[in-house]
């Protein structure tokens, strides 16, 4: 579904990525962990064209999409959910999610608000609570509907644990398991929260300055402690 071939990142002159090759396919559920600063963060934003400047060639379906904004990464099926969530305050939960509307594709059915607040619990009880009245989870919960809500084919979450209360932690797995084998729809993860990694995923790429270093199944994981101690332990 995606690929990314021998990429480089930059922020302005610093060098964040490293010929990087990366592909998952339709449906898959993949999760992208390494320390702080590994690149994480910058894999998904360079996939998704959302700041840094990209060398190399990323594909969609087979088909390159050089230069293309964000934005029609967005309506051909890309939504990334950001570490800062970026939660509009002013807003009602109901609203933030009606704005991703805008984001579908051409042709894409559109899901009533309402009809998306139901797929995820614990935002049932807050559809006309203002964005600033909600907690760090309650937020992130949302931007996470809010991106379902323009219907993607694959969606970019970056760091959704960090903050976050673990009983809110412990929902969000069963939410994102139903949302996504639901919709068919695949997930990209950042993570550094492992057990929650292992809730969602099944298959693990580890990151180190800039480089994958790791790809394969949690279960071929686990039986490699070494790229765990060398690339994860602090």
């Amino acid at each position: 579904m995606i690929a990314a071939e021998r990429i480089n990142a930059y922020y302005g002159p610093s060098h964040i990525l490293f010929d990087v090759s990366f592909a998952m396919g339709a449906q898959d559920r993949v999760a992208v962990v390494g320390r702080n600063g590994a690149g994480k963060s910058t894999l998904l934003k360079s996939l998704m064209n959302a700041g840094p400047q990209v060398r190399g060639k990323v594909s969609w379906h087979g088909e390159a999409l050089d230069s293309m904004p964000a934005y029609r990464r967005a309506r051909l099926g890309l939504q990334l959910v950001p570490e800062d969530r970026r939660i509009f305050h002013h807003l009602t939960l109901r609203e933030n999610i009606r704005i991703a509307e805008h984001a579908r594709g051409s042709g894409v059915e559109r899901i009533p608000p309402d009809e998306v607040i139901d797929q995820f619990p614990m935002l049932q009880p807050l559809r006309e609570r203002m964005g600033y009245q909600l907690s760090g989870g309650q937020q992130q919960v949302l931007a996470i509907a809010r991106a379902f809500a323009a219907r993607p084919k694959l969606m970019l979450l970056d760091e959704p644990t960090e903050g976050v209360a673990p009983a809110i932690v412990e929902g969000m797995v069963e939410t994102i398991r139903n949302v996504c084998a639901g919709n068919a729809m695949g997930l990209l993860l950042c993570e550094q929260n492992l057990w929650f990694a292992r809730q969602v995923t099944d298959r693990v790429v580890v990151m180190d300055t800039g480089r994958i270093v790791f790809d394969g199944s949690w279960a071929e994981f686990s039986a490699r402690p070494d790229v765990k101690k060398a690339h994860l332990a602090i």
